[in-house]
């Protein structure tokens, strides 16, 4: 019996004393740091890993002696935030896809800086200032940074949907797009449908707007129709009612 539990004790010290002390020692489950990139919004690992140091010191990583650069934490309490409230929060910066408001992300670290103007940062410098807002391209989930404008630059186009009760046409928008609306009235946007807060009932859709929808189907009515057991024939047809499809 000695002599078995001394062949397990060499067994063990020959497993940890082999010139490299994390040889042998399974990896440790450090997550690494996820921040964010200002040119294109995505979410970067810096860190993490390591080795069991049962056996001894661990020697250092590379990634634990370089410095992370000055970029905002992915994940932060600003995400989730709407635009208003994010404007109105140090810290925390608005995001625009194209006219859109997309996402609100964290100040990098050195902030966040007040004043000294917008125009004209480049990505990384638009970062440190929560009084500015980042334009980046339409994509997905978001294109590259294209801009730093000022927050008062930038207008709420509305929502997709509400009563509007003011008397002010509505502005003319092209296919696939919506008239935004807010405070009851029109805003002078036209919005992408893939943009929208949220659809409008196919039920509330005009004739041209039911047809850009591919979840809707518009019906119509005949009019001056001759029937037969076969079928009706009609002088024409006019829009009756935008029906889910």
């Amino acid at each position: 019996m000695n002599r078995l539990v001394l062949a397990l004790l060499c067994v063990a010290v020959t497993a940890c004393d082999d010139g490299d002390p994390c040889l042998y020692a399974p990896a440790k489950d450090i997550p690494a740091n996820q921040l964010r990139d200002p040119l294109t919004g995505t979410c970067q690992p810096f860190g993490g890993g390591g080795c069991d140091d049962s056996c001894g010191p661990c020697p250092l990583t590379d990634n634990s002696t370089e410095p992370y650069p000055d970029w905002a934490q992915c994940y932060s309490s600003c995400e989730g935030l709407n635009e208003t409230t994010c404007k109105s929060t140090s810290g925390c910066r608005a995001v625009y896809a194209s006219s859109s408001f997309y996402q609100c992300w964290a100040t990098a670290p050195s902030g966040p800086i007040q004043g000294g103007g917008c125009t004209g940062l480049d990505a990384y410098a638009c970062s440190r200032h929560d009084d500015c807002v980042a334009i980046h391209a339409a994509g997905t989930p978001i294109g590259s940074f294209q801009s730093c404008d000022a927050e008062s630059s930038i207008q709420d186009p509305g929502s997709c949907v509400g009563a509007v009760t003011c008397t002010t046409p509505a502005p003319a928008c092209p296919a696939n797009t919506l008239p935004g609306r807010a405070n009851g009235c029109w805003t002078g946007y036209c919005i992408p449908l893939a943009d929208c807060d949220q659809l409008p009932a196919c039920g509330d859709l005009t004739e041209k707007d039911c047809i850009a929808r591919t979840d809707c189907v518009p019906t119509y009515e005949g009019v001056n129709c001759t029937c037969t057991s076969t079928g009706c024939t009609c002088q024409s047809w006019v829009f009756d009612v935008c029906q889910t499809k």
